[in-house]
């Protein structure tokens, strides 16, 4: 045999080291792209919640002269929703009939314990809805991206953002 001869086989300390600096490099630049996606799928769907529960509030309005404060007496169901409290939620959205304070209804879309954004339709038929954001990078974009907004109002001192959109 040769003496000092090195199996060819086998992967160095080095190698494996590039092989895992790549992936986390891959991984840094991918996480925010899917956060940011994944965020975007839970807001359209609770943007979608949202509008039927104000078409529902208009159809109770016309039924009953007034608008409901318990989203229980409307004539909606949500998929992938239960009913629990006094609104409709799954693992990431809230959803509610809130008439006390001027708004019809108001979805909470967080990522566990942090809110994301918060979609808000008025009581009033003004045909606008609000997308507000506090302090979150993420909701930002998913507000921008969905109400078309690219300059929103800031409220209370900077740290809310207040994206109009059309319904």
């Amino acid at each position: 045999g040769v003496v000092g001869r090195v199996d060819a086989k086998a992967f160095t300390l080095i190698e494996l080291l590039v092989v895992v600096l790549i992936i986390g490099i891959l991984a840094a630049v991918a996480l925010p792209k899917y956060q940011v996606a994944v965020a975007k799928s839970k807001a359209t769907q609770a943007l979608s919640a949202i509008k039927a529960i104000r078409e529902a509030q208009m159809r109770y309005h016309l039924a009953n002269g007034t608008f409901s404060s318990d989203i229980a007496e409307l004539d909606i169901t949500f998929a992938n929703f239960t009913e629990g409290g006094s609104g409709w939620l799954n693992s990431y959205t809230y959803c509610v009939v809130y008439q006390k304070t001027g708004s019809l209804a108001f979805c909470n879309i967080s990522n566990g314990s942090t809110t994301i954004l918060q979609w808000s339709l008025p009581l009033t038929s003004t045909g606008y809805g609000y997308c507000y954001v506090r302090n979150n990078r993420i909701g930002d974009i998913i507000c921008a991206q969905l109400t078309g907004k690219k300059n929103p109002v800031v409220l209370e001192n900077g740290n809310v953002h207040e994206f109009s959109f059309s319904i």
